[in-house]
């Protein structure tokens, strides 16, 4: 038997050839050991695992940019989508107001109505529009917000005004129990006040007919329950 200065073996894992490990004696050329032979195969095995599980995390890592890709090209879709919509429904509740207001001549009852519907849902569409927006500014992390002393009984006031005539189709009634010496929130007066619209709202979607919606709040120490 000739002498053997490299020694090729391949490298494979669960059964998969990934390449071949190629030793080479760096000083005097010998033959190969049994014992040689064992640690080589045990390294080219090693080898062979680690190359399997590095292109596996090179799949996994471009599997997540193309998410991130598809994620980004969502939230501009929706952000564009979203101020599309905005400026024709602002124009839309802007003549709403002038019809009830008069401006285009007197309405009678029916009319008034009528233009009351469509009123409430064009203003219902705009939250559902400034949700998205908020949300991609989220997703986007371009979102801040703007923290300032809140009153709660004044949102809370909003928010019975603007879902009277849900509750008055369904016969549901609002009561609110707010501590006289109720604190300020530090928070944006504007987000506040889209997140309680949006859990009152579901309340009086998902509350029985002829029931009633309780919304209470108390000071707890320095927070608001």
């Amino acid at each position: 038997m000739g002498v053997r200065a490299t020694l090729s073996l391949p490298m494979s894992s669960n059964g998969r050839p990934v390449g071949i490990l190629t030793i080479q004696m760096a000083n005097e050329p010998r033959d190969w050991t049994p014992t040689d032979i064992a640690m080589a195969e045990a390294i080219a095995k090693e080898a062979g695992g680690a190359l399997d599980h590095a292109e596996l995390f090179l799949q996994e890592q471009e599997a997540v940019r193309k998410l991130q890709e598809i994620d980004s090209t969502k939230s501009d879709f929706v952000s564009s989508i979203s101020h599309e919509l905005r400026t024709p429904l602002t124009s839309i509740v802007g003549y709403v107001e002038m019809l009830e207001d008069g401006d285009a001549g007197p309405l009678n009852e029916d009319q008034l109505q009528m233009v009351d519907v469509v009123s409430r849902n064009s203003h219902r569409l705009l939250a559902l529009i400034e949700d998205l927006l908020t949300l991609s500014r989220i997703e986007s992390g371009s979102f801040r917000a703007s923290l300032a002393p809140v009153e709660l009984g004044p949102i809370i006031d909003n928010c019975r005004l603007a879902l009277r005539p849900q509750m008055g189709e369904r016969n549901i009634s609002f009561e609110s129990d707010l501590s006289d010496d109720l604190l300020p929130l530090m928070a944006d007066s504007g987000q506040i006040e889209r997140v309680l619209f949006n859990v009152v709202t579901n309340a009086v979607k998902f509350s029985p007919e002829d029931s009633t919606v309780w919304l209470s709040a108390r000071n707890v120490g320095s927070y608001v329950e």
